[in-house]
């Protein structure tokens, strides 16, 4: 795990892996987006967050992304602009609602369990890869 200490003073440059897990985080550090090039996976589960930032999608070699336990109740629409993304984790959110253009080109595998969901959206079907 990481803290925000190492991501404010640099020590995180170049990281492909990065947890900012159970840090109290009510809104997404723009400084990780000094990593977009580098960074392939990013969790954030257990803070506080309710949305992703609209230029998210910078992340160009994310791979995985896990934001379980944050009181999400929309999955970011951003998601299904990044263009690696494979692996999306939003495990016990309060995710009502999933729009259908969330959902990344290259999904394989999508964690909703324990969220308040009654539909998923048509376009998982288009995720041939998608294990969910």
């Amino acid at each position: 795990m990481h803290t925000l200490d190492d991501l404010h003073s640099g020590a995180l440059a170049g990281a492909r892996h990065v947890r900012l897990t159970h840090l109290g985080l009510t809104e997404f550090p723009r400084q990780l987006f000094h990593l977009a090039d580098t960074l392939e996976l990013l969790d954030l589960s257990g803070n506080l967050l309710t949305s992703l930032p609209d230029d998210f999608s910078r992340f160009t070699q994310l791979r995985v992304l896990f934001a379980s336990n944050n009181p999400f109740t929309t999955l970011p629409a951003v998601l299904g602009q990044c263009p690696q993304l494979e692996m999306v984790g939003f495990k016990a959110c309060q995710l009502a609602h999933i729009p259908e253009n969330s959902l990344p080109a290259r999904l394989r595998w999508l964690i909703l369990t324990d969220n308040q969901l009654t539909a998923l959206p048509a376009s998982l079907g288009q995720r041939p890869a998608c294990k969910s």
